[in-house]
């Protein structure tokens, strides 16, 4: 069984959801190496049935998240139904309920800001004491 589309047919005919993960996984410049993973795949659909399975690729594939072993875990804690808890965003400074610390390694803007009192050009100085030679720069 290592013809693509017959794998990829072979896990659609589990659920829809199934087959385009399956589709996803064998999307690589080399898909003979994630052939494995779409066999593992295939081997959670025959332990858990295509039911969970389905449901877990779906969920997954909302996420954009293209592993076999995330789709074993979620069969494993059975969590294929459940909403996942993605992070919060901070609130913007000045917006009501603004509590977030600033990050280990939050820096103020004006850190950033370039002075007005460097310029782009570098003025060199003379060390009093020796002379210039002919190979040194002005």
């Amino acid at each position: 069984m290592r013809d693509l589309t017959r794998l990829i047919a072979a896990s659609a005919g589990h659920g829809p959801n199934i087959g385009t993960y399956a589709e996803r996984l064998l999307d690589d410049p080399l898909p003979w190496i994630r052939m494995r993973a779409v066999y593992r795949l295939q081997g959670l659909v025959r332990r858990h049935g295509p039911g969970p399975v389905d449901t877990a690729c779906g969920r997954s594939l909302d996420l954009d998240v293209v592993s076999v072993s995330k789709i074993a875990a979620m069969l494993a804690k059975a969590t294929q139904h459940t909403q996942p808890v993605l992070p919060a965003m901070p609130n913007p400074a000045g917006s009501p309920g603004h509590h977030t610390r600033a990050g280990r390694f939050a820096r103020h803007p004006g850190e950033y800001a370039r002075s007005k009192t460097t310029s782009t050009s570098v003025h060199l100085t003379l060390i009093p004491g020796r002379e210039p030679t002919e190979g040194d720069r002005p």
